[in-house]
């Protein structure tokens, strides 16, 4: 009985499936949004999308407003409705991004 206390779940990691992080840059109506999701390694960003389920978990997130205001948000955990999503992209680690002349 002292393994079903109120309020704590407990797993079975031998059925855990593993996942890497990947840093992404989405784009909404409303939003430009950088932050973290976890894929099955080898998979695709696309297989991602695919994935049953209105929503994706994102972690770590920066929100900017499209609409010229300068102010950002930073929230540790957000849910995002997959039909929001405009565009999506994996994102170079910070700092590491490069211009291409002519673009």
């Amino acid at each position: 009985m002292d393994d079903f206390k109120k309020g704590v779940i407990k797993t079975d990691l031998s059925r855990r499936i593993e996942k890497v992080r990947v840093r992404v840059l989405i784009y909404t109506n409303l939003f430009r949004i950088e932050g973290f999701i976890y894929v099955i390694p080898g998979s695709r960003l696309i297989d991602f999308l695919n994935t049953p389920g209105d929503f994706i978990p994102i972690t770590d997130a920066t929100l900017r407003f499209l609409a010229g205001e300068k102010e950002t948000l930073q929230k540790d955990f957000l849910a995002l409705r997959k039909s929001n999503i405009i565009l999506l992209m994996e994102a170079e680690e910070r700092g590491t991004e490069k211009a291409v002349p002519g673009l």
